[in-house]
């Protein structure tokens, strides 16, 4: 199991999400400060809800959680290594630099 960051000027870049087999992901994206500085956490989420560049090495899994507050969690799964080309679409959208 491997961690993703979850402060941007603390943490850096989610590098390890490439050699992840499953990424689990709540909807909205559950965060402990303001979503803007917390946009390692952000954008991966809300790239694998939607038809992004980073979700299309994924498939998402025939299950749903439902917690509270409104809160759905989601399970996706590896099915090709993602391009550069995709890890980079990811670097530029979460805005970082290291």
């Amino acid at each position: 199991m491997a961690e993703l960051p979850q402060v941007d000027k603390r943490d850096g870049l989610p590098y390890a999400i490439a050699d992840m087999d499953y990424l689990v992901v709540a909807s909205p994206a559950q965060t402990h400060l303001n979503p803007g500085e917390q946009r390692v956490v952000t954008i991966p989420a809300e790239a694998m809800l939607s038809d992004s560049p980073l979700s299309a090495a994924f498939e998402r899994m025939d299950c749903e959680f439902r917690l509270q507050n409104g809160v759905s969690v989601f399970v996706f799964r590896r099915i090709r290594p993602n391009t550069q080309a995709e890890l980079d679409w990811l670097w530029t959208e979460i805005g970082l630099t290291e």
